[in-house]
């Protein structure tokens, strides 16, 4: 090509992607959102590993100071209320442990010194107070913590005999409600009022079971708020709490029959 014709073929080469892109329609002005979502649920079940090594000069010493080793344990997890159906052994090692000196032609001596047994215990701890249940290493003790990131108020309500079991359910309900619309107690309760049920009987009365999620170190202070409130709301409803019930029955001089005489509440002392 010749030297003259250079520029301009240059020149033609660069206007050429400028005008393509003069061309094209201007973007619209546009936003572009991005979300992220997040779920949590308060844990009721964690799943612990534990090993018990014990070493001894032949296997059979070994696997019975193992046994015997395990058997603590497992007494001792059972202390903490583990049902046994939480407790699983997961598995057993047994291997020699060997001894290495140096001969003079520079191999190696190799001298049984014992054999070790290492026993595995699958351990599920459950508990719907929230409370972490800690086993730390090596050591066999309980460790109940209290103040991780939230707490959980725990209520036992017991119901009066008189009352409808779904009307007390309704009124405690509506206690719960109360006490998290409360502009000083909102900021430490962090979640519905939990109803879990009729937890057990007591002096013929049912124990109502419920519970909120706190804020750490907080389910003392909404516990105290919440009873106060209910004792009001009963108050204002006319209704008492639950008092035990006496059965009283009569026998006749004249050596009747036992008949019931009749049943009445008594206050408790």
């Amino acid at each position: 090509m010749p030297k003259t014709f250079l520029p301009l073929a240059l020149a033609a080469a660069l206007a050429l992607p400028a005008a393509a892109i003069a061309s094209e329609p201007a973007r619209p002005p546009h936003i572009t959102v991005s979300g992220e979502g997040e779920a949590t649920a308060a844990p009721d079940l964690a799943l612990i590993s534990l090993s018990v090594m014990r070493e001894a000069k032949t296997a059979r010493e070994a696997m019975d100071a193992n046994n015997d080793a395990m058997a603590s344990v497992i007494a001792a997890m059972k202390g903490f209320g583990i049902a046994e159906r939480d407790l699983q052994t997961a598995g057993i090692q047994i291997s020699p442990r060997y001894n290495y000196s140096n001969k003079p032609d520079g191999s190696q001596n190799a001298e049984l010194v014992a054999y070790q047994v290492t026993n595995t215990l699958s351990v599920r701890l459950r508990d719907i107070d929230g409370i972490v249940h800690t086993i730390p290493f090596s050591e066999i003790k309980s460790i109940k913590n209290y103040s991780r990131e939230f707490g959980y108020a725990i209520f036992r309500v017991a119901i009066p005999h008189s009352m409808n079991i779904d009307q007390a359910i309704t009124l405690i309900r509506e206690v719960g409600q109360k006490l998290r619309n409360d502009p000083l107690m909102r900021r430490n309760i962090w979640s519905p009022l939990e109803l879990q049920g009729v937890e057990s009987f007591e002096s013929g009365s049912a124990i109502l079971r419920a519970r909120f999620k706190t804020a750490p170190i907080k389910q003392w202070e909404v516990s105290r708020a919440f009873n106060l409130a209910l004792k009001r709301q009963l108050d204002e409803a006319g209704l008492d709490l639950a008092t035990p019930r006496l059965s009283v029955q009569v026998v006749t001089a004249g050596g009747g029959g036992m008949t019931e005489a009749g049943s009445q509440e008594q206050p408790a002392r």
